[in-house]
Formats: structure tokens, sequence, C-alpha cells
């Protein structure tokens, strides 16, 4: 199925790529025109993009040492274009975070039987074997990811999981990527990037990802069910950096009605303030007997 998947490179334009800040500048611009997005907001938990109807509301958990680059508004009713919401990242340590809101076309089009398959995964009740497997739809889905301009490697990795938050399923997989931002040179001793029109050697963009996905159903026959996508990387040799962030970001994730996003925001509150009494508590019954 295509989504539109850009990925978190472009191609160089006669230009260096010297650091993850200039790749995040280039990240900024051309994100926008895939199905990517993110949140953004006051921590710990953010709420994203008010929606005009309940099953658009939406929320993660974002690191207070996350920066957010860009931010787009959900489109607005009848308004069918992929869009990415946020992107997000840590300079400092290579972290970047995507989420894509897609509407899924399946009574129509080229990728219909694709999107009904994973519209009929994430619709089935969490009590019931989705007759579409977890391997089915993450090759659906691998396939735009693949199909990224300057890709030199693609491998899924680890076990995929999935998750059931107030009814509705959440299916978790990771893959590592290598992408050259300029040219592909061929060799006997293997592949080089290099800048266009010259020899100027660049490096290779290896990453590791953390993808996140959901379905969420439409209200009424007139709106078309949306595909949810968050995509949270970093570099393959310090993945490790990022890896408990990723983490967190991943799991707080979530779709629902404003309502219950709302209720579990104040429990976590809540949780967070029991948590800081206990704190307190303990350290002045220490200050009291030392």
């Amino acid at each position: 199925m295509a989504f539109g998947y850009s990925g978190h490179h472009t191609k160089l334009e006669k230009q260096p790529v010297t650091s993850h800040v200039d790749r995040r500048s280039l990240l900024s611009g051309i994100v926008a025109t895939s199905i990517y997005g993110v949140a953004g907001a006051v921590p710990p938990l953010i709420g994203v993009g008010q929606p005009a109807r309940a099953e658009k509301a939406w929320q993660l958990q974002l690191p207070r040492t996350w920066q957010v680059f860009s931010q787009a508004d959900q489109p607005a009713a009848g308004d069918n274009r992929p869009v990415a919401l946020i992107v997000a990242g840590d300079n400092k340590k290579g972290g970047e975070l995507v989420v894509l809101r897609v509407p899924l076309q399946t009574k129509s089009g080229d990728n219909a039987v694709t999107a009904r398959e994973l519209f009929d995964y994430f619709s089935t009740p969490a009590d019931k074997k989705p007759k579409v497997t977890q391997q089915q739809v993450i090759d659906e889905i691998a396939k735009s990811q693949k199909s990224q301009p300057g890709l030199t490697q693609f491998s899924l990795t680890g076990v995929p999981t999935e998750k059931v938050k107030s009814g509705r399923r959440y299916l978790q997989y990771e893959f590592d990527s290598s992408i050259c931002p300029g040219e592909v040179v061929k060799g006997v001793k293997g592949d080089r990037c290099v800048q266009p029109d010259s020899e100027d050697e660049v490096p290779f963009l290896k990453r590791h990802h953390l993808i996140t996905v959901t379905v969420s159903t439409p209200d009424t026959g007139d709106e078309l069910p949306l595909l949810w996508l968050v995509d949270v990387s970093g570099p393959s040799d310090s993945w490790s950096a990022v890896k408990d962030n990723a983490d967190v970001m991943s799991l707080s994730f979530q779709v629902a009605n404003e309502e219950l996003l709302e209720k579990e925001r104040q429990a976590e509150l809540a949780k967070l303030n029991e948590d800081l009494q206990k704190l307190q508590a303990a350290q002045e019954k220490q200050a009291a007997t030392a």
C-alpha cells in the first residue's frame, strides 16, 4: 500500500550533510508531504489536535528533552489528505519522532484491498482473532517504507507485539534501514554514497525505527477509517541512547475520544502526585531519624 512515505531524509543538491541538525531542517520540509505526524504540549502527557469528532483525539508523552520542529492541524472534515501532524526530535542523541495520520480508501482505488485488510485487522474486537495476521499488516505498511528514495537496506528486527488500550489494537514492530542522501555508486568493493555531480563521499544514514500503528474507525458512513503511524528512530549505532524515550512515546500513544483521554490524563497526574507525596514523606522520615 502506497502511503507517500518519504522517510527521514531528502536528496542532496550539491550541499554536504554535516550533522543531524542539518538533516532536521531538511526533514521538516519533506515529512509534511508524507504520512507522518506527532504530538506536542504539556508534560507529562501531550494532547494533540482537538478533534471535530470524538474518534480523532490522540495523545502521547513527549520527553522534556525533545523539541517539536513542525506541527500541523488535523485536516477538516471531508479533507482526506495524509498529514504529518508533528515532527520532533532530540538533537543531542539524534532521535526523531513522526506521527502520521492517513485516511484509508477502503471502497475504491488501487489500494482498496490493502486498506480493507488493515481496517479489518484493527477493527476486530480485542477478544476475537483477526482474519488478517500481524505479519500481513506489517508487510503491507513496509511496502511504503521500502519505497523511500535512496534506500539501500531494510530489515525487520525483533518480534512484533500487540497491545490493547480501551478496546483498540496497537501493533508495534521495528526495522533497520540505510539510506543514501546523495547518489549511490556501485563498486567492486561495495556501494558508495556521493554528492551529486561530484566524487565527495557522504555517509549512509543508518537508523533503527520503532513503529506503532493503529486504525480508528469512522463515526459515520461518509468518513474514512484513519491509519495512525508513530515512527520513533535513532542512529543504529547508538539506538540504546534513544530506546528508553522511544519506548515511552510508543507506549503512551493513544487514539480515543477526548473524554477518555482527559480521564487518563487526570489519572496520570493523580498518580504522579501520589508518587511525589510518597517520596516527600520518605524524605521527611529519613530527615527526622538522621
